[in-house]
């Protein structure tokens, strides 16, 4: 049986985006004649892929290849319906009240010719539960890169200054970001005169856990001191540079200082 398509009238486009660390190019065709804008590029890209960050967007010209088609519906309010009318969430349109109905402050259709008082404050404060659940959704929003703050959406919000300024000026580009190391990786977690401190030892074994490191004995005779010097004398020969052999204040020259 034959089947006519209504007419649409809108724009090709080419969508660039990043998500999870790969880039993918989408094509897509938006029944709507005006131009499209970032936030709506990425309300797209969001759609198929959550989390994904916008890189760039370009109109293209009409093909004949696969394109997503992206219907947007005016998510209006009563604002723009007449008197007598209410906005319907599930049609995208205004209708007319039906008898022995109202419109709560909400927006949602009640039976009864008026609602009360009671009905007021339940609204408050379902409307405020729900801003609550957005704000927490929001904070909880992930883009897929398993790190807490997100990298993506865990930056603070509000006025910038300084370099953060700058920072969020650049170009919308990938960027690899690393996130602070555990203590035994850094300067927190090592002792001035080479090794772990305590920090950085409890640090190690919660990163690895079954390890159990033990603070080795300097005493002559010791099979595990004689086992470190060696190792350690090893590695100088082959695995460092001239430079860093030569540097007094390197770690392995500290550490073979204070055990001879």
């Amino acid at each position: 049986m034959a089947t006519r398509i209504p007419t649409m009238y809108g724009r090709y486009y080419v969508i660039s985006l990043v998500w999870r660390g790969r880039q993918f190019t989408i094509p897509v065709y938006r029944a709507k004649t005006a131009l499209l804008q970032r936030p709506q590029a990425q309300k797209i890209a969001d759609s198929m892929y959550p989390g994904s960050r916008v890189i760039s967007y370009h109109e293209s010209d009409a093909t004949d290849d696969p394109v997503i088609l992206v219907q947007e519906h005016n998510d209006g309010s009563s604002k723009n319906c007449k008197k007598g009318e209410y906005f319907c969430k599930d049609d995208h349109k205004c209708k007319p009240i039906p008898k022995g109905h109202h419109v709560m402050p909400d927006g949602m259709l009640m039976k009864g010719e008026k609602h009360g008082k009671k009905e007021e404050v339940e609204v408050y404060w379902s409307s405020k539960a729900l801003d609550q659940l957005e704000a927490l959704q929001e904070k909880m929003k992930n883009c897929g890169c398993g790190q807490k703050p997100c990298i993506t959406y865990g930056k603070p919000k509000g006025k910038q200054t300084g370099d953060s300024a700058a920072a969020s000026n650049a170009p919308n580009f990938p960027v690899d970001q690393v996130s602070e190391g555990a203590a035994w990786t850094r300067k927190a977690g090592k002792n001035s005169s080479g090794g772990l401190n305590e920090k950085g030892r409890k640090s190690y074994e919660r990163d690895n856990p079954g390890s159990d490191l033990k603070a080795p004995s300097k005493k002559k005779g010791n099979k595990r001191r004689a086992s470190f010097c060696a190792r350690m004398k090893g590695m100088k020969k082959k695995l460092t540079s001239a430079k860093t052999a030569r540097d007094p204040d390197s770690r392995i020259n500290k550490s073979l200082r204070a055990w001879n």
